[in-house]
């Protein structure tokens, strides 16, 4: 059977941030920073799916979901920071305490409607409604201490405790013939979970004639307990005692500004909320998704080797080749099963699952080039052969494709301080995005849980790429105003879409989110501010610190 799909989803909201901040200045050494966040938002989705249910190419069932859905979040937090200056330069001792808490709500109402080929009435249709509210605490503790040996030389700690506390109520309603909403046990769940992460690192840097080095080692005890409060309990554990992750960066430079530079470092990445959180979205009938509490972090070792060279005009070549090597992965992974135990129909579920493992290797060329006194222009390739071991899972789950990577960003300086930024960007066909797996550079290129591609043990990710534009202009004595009108997705061509297949089913699956956003932002810059008073340090992985703890997102 095969089955073809269009929605669309239609968005409303509002979204309000606000956050201040108050410094003490003790004495010329000693500072004392508190500061606090309050965030809403309430969000309205209208959905709506049609679908054909076909054999052999011919439809013998046609259907339609209209869905009215709507969600609340609010989220407050503080934090305590202490910053001490000794009399040595550069030698300094930070401490920070953040505490957030944030509660939200939703609900949502499924209309489902089958047809024959002609779209005459097919059967009874559905009723559904789902309500759900979650409380998310996170508590920080962390401290930091930098102390400058020499001018040459200078050492780093620091310690770090992050608590995560959430507990996920959604509950599931069938309306039956008489008009009532019966609670839908086998589709519901109330699911809570802790996550508790306690790290500690140290890193020694060393500037020489020719050679600079770093040296830094990560030292991590995680512990996850997550339990499924239903009619039997279901418990979830993962716990590792501890955990090192060695880091070392060294960099030799040569005549003529050219340096060669050699890095390894082993990294964690932890699943995030909805790829834990068991709660079945029911949103499209035909493809519900499920997260997977009994996922656990995956571990990948980084290797990588750079030249880089700097020309006459300020041209620059950097060249960098690298391997990849993950255990655990996290994966997308989709199968069909019953709906219920007791049920005849079935669906396609998404959810996510641990692989052996993943490989990556490839060569990543990026160039800057100031063609001009007003037009910069830099080029971005990266070439990366992938690999994904999901054998643990079924044993013809493996998965290679060589892909590749390209970005283009030119600056051009207008007359009257006016500034075009013009970009674009191409992903291929890749079983690992570039972002999360096929990237160079230690998988520069970031991205986010929802808005970019989950790596695919079962098939393969299609190409994807747009261009974006943004025109700023600055005005005002110093140029302290700016007004930026920018526009991503010209041409409307950037959309999220992969192919899956398995002995039972092959599945193609087409998203686009948010095309072609125009927005307009006006920028004021009250006098100098010192930095500095607000600096603290980038706790993102590897060597500057310690690993953040599992994300959260709304």
């Amino acid at each position: 059977m095969d089955v073809n799909q269009e929605s669309k989803t239609t968005s409303n909201g509002n979204f309000a941030f606000g956050r201040t901040g108050m410094d003490y200045l003790l004495n010329n050494r000693n500072t004392i920073t508190i500061s606090g966040v309050v965030v809403h938002g309430h969000f309205e989705n209208v959905d709506n799916l049609n679908f054909d249910s076909l054999s052999n190419g011919t439809i013998f069932t046609r259907g339609n979901q209209v869905t009215n859905s709507e969600f609340t979040f609010r989220n407050l937090g503080g934090a305590l920071s202490y910053k001490h200056n000794f009399a040595k330069s550069g030698q300094e001792l930070t401490a920070d305490i953040n505490y957030n808490r944030s509660n939200n709500s939703s609900n949502g109402d499924y209309v489902t409607n089958f047809f024959q080929p002609d779209y005459t009435p097919k059967g009874i249709g559905t009723f559904r409604r789902t309500i759900g509210d979650g409380i998310n605490k996170f508590f920080t503790v962390q401290m930091d201490y930098t102390n400058p040996i020499n001018e040459k030389s200078k050492i780093e700690s620091g310690a770090r405790v992050a608590i995560r506390d959430n507990t996920s109520i959604n509950n599931n309603y069938l309306k039956d013939s008489t008009g009532n909403f019966i609670f839908n046990a086998l589709l519901s769940n109330n699911y809570q979970f802790t996550d508790r992460v306690y790290a500690a690192y140290t890193t020694f840097s060393r500037k020489g004639k020719a050679i600079n080095y770093l040296l830094g080692l990560r030292a991590e005890s995680s512990d996850y307990t997550g339990t499924l409060l239903q009619t039997i309990k279901s418990t979830f554990s993962t716990k590792y005692p501890i955990s090192l992750f060695p880091s070392v960066f060294i960099t030799k430079e040569f005549k003529n500004k050219q340096d060669l530079q050699i890095n390894y470092s082993r990294r964690i990445n932890r699943p995030n909320f909805f790829q834990l959180i068991p709660y079945v979205d029911i949103s499209d009938p035909q493809n519900f998704s499920v997260g997977n509490p009994a996922l656990k972090p995956e571990f990948t070792n980084s290797f990588e080797l750079s030249y880089q060279k700097t020309f006459p005009k300020n041209h620059s070549l950097l060249i960098t080749g690298y391997f990849k090597y993950s255990t655990d992965l996290i994966t997308r992974y989709t199968y069909r099963d019953k709906i219920a135990a007791a049920a005849s129909d079935s669906a396609y579920f998404t959810t996510y699952k641990n692989a052996n493992s993943s490989e990556a290797y490839g060569l990543e060329v990026t160039s800057r080039n100031p063609l001009t006194k007003w037009w910069d222009m830099t080029t971005n390739i990266n070439f990366y052969n992938s690999k994904i071991d999901g054998s643990n899972i079924d044993p013809t789950l493996n998965n290679q494709r060589l892909s590749y990577f390209a970005k283009w960003n030119n600056s051009f300086k207008l007359p009257k301080n006016f500034t075009i930024q013009f970009s674009g960007d191409y992903q291929s066909k890749a079983v690992l995005p570039q972002s999360s797996g096929g990237g160079g550079g230690g998988g520069r290129g970031g991205g986010m849980f929802g808005g970019s591609p989950q790596p695919s043990a079962q098939g393969y990710i299609n190409p994807n790429y747009g261009l974006d534009i943004a025109i700023r202009k600055d005005f005002m004595k110093n140029k302290v105003a700016s007004l930026t009108l920018a526009m991503n997705d010209i041409f409307r061509t950037r959309k999220y879409s992969y192919h899956s297949e398995s002995s039972f089913f092959v599945q193609d699956y087409e998203r686009r989110r948010d095309p072609q956003i125009i927005r307009l932002n006006f920028n004021y810059r009250f006098g100098k501010l010192d930095i500095s008073l607000f600096k603290r340090k980038n706790m993102k992985g590897g060597l500057e610190g310690l690993q953040e703890g599992q994300q959260m997102n709304q």
